[in-house]
């Protein structure tokens, strides 16, 4: 996977926009092929600060719909890698500069 997201970020960067711009699309290739497999921090988050109780904080960590708390873990998360990513492209950390 890092392989792929090395390529995608390199190809990109090769046509010639900014290092984030680069860096967002190569996390965009990898939730495409992945399917964005962050669902289970998310869920977690969700039924550790969604529920009163361990009964129905399990019964919320079961449920496949993003809650209120596994949104915001989602996108801290994207943004943390995108974060990290984007000065490793911008410094050629990758092929293709």
């Amino acid at each position: 996977m890092g392989a792929l997201v090395s390529l995608s970020g390199a190809v990109t960067l090769s046509l010639g926009p900014p290092a984030s711009i680069a860096a967002a699309l190569a996390l965009a290739v990898q939730a495409a092929k992945t399917g964005h497999a962050r669902s289970g921090p998310a869920d977690c988050c969700n039924g550790f600060w969604g529920g009163w109780t361990r009964t129905r904080r399990l019964q919320i960590m079961k449920d496949s719909a993003i809650g209120t708390y596994g949104m915001p873990d989602l996108l801290l998360c994207v943004l943390a890698r995108w974060s990290a990513l984007a000065p490793l492209f911008e410094s050629g950390a990758v092929w293709g500069r």
